[in-house]
């Protein structure tokens, strides 16, 4: 922000289950009037093991059972997309959503069916408290 000459409007970041808010940004972003958006929300460019996968991995999929027709990647967007809508348990302004890559239509379709149901608090608690598959932290030295 030294050197820009028009505050961006969105800021993607990776940003998913187990990452955490790394190097501050949501926190950052709310402070200059800028949403923050997650990209790589299914770990894809982060290592993993089966049972941390943000797709099949054992947590998602647990919390995917409490739901009908509910698979774990949809759960892991679940919780980012419930971030950015206002009254909803976990909300967090300026938190804009969630941008999965996918080159196939039934993924593509699966990623967009995220608003027939709502994770509970306990579930967004869970999810925001997961510690695995970590991100990793980038270079944008946010204070």
């Amino acid at each position: 922000m030294e050197v820009a000459t028009v505050t961006p409007s969105v800021n993607q970041v990776e940003y998913h289950v187990g990452s955490g808010d790394l190097n501050n940004v949501i926190r950052k972003c709310q402070s200059i009037g800028t949403y923050f958006m997650s990209y790589s929300p299914l770990c894809g460019p982060c290592h993993y093991t089966a049972s941390n996968s943000l797709i099949t991995g054992d947590l998602v999929t647990e919390i995917a059972s409490h739901y009908p027709n509910v698979t774990g990647s949809q759960v892991s967007l679940r919780w980012i997309v419930q971030q950015a809508i206002p009254d909803a348990p976990g909300y967090v302004p300026f938190v804009a959503g969630v941008i999965p890559k996918s080159d196939s239509a039934s993924h593509i379709a699966s990623n967009i069916d995220l608003f027939g149901f709502e994770l509970t608090q306990w579930d967004m608690d869970t999810l925001t408290g997961a510690y695995q598959p970590a991100g990793t932290t980038g270079d944008c030295g946010c204070p």
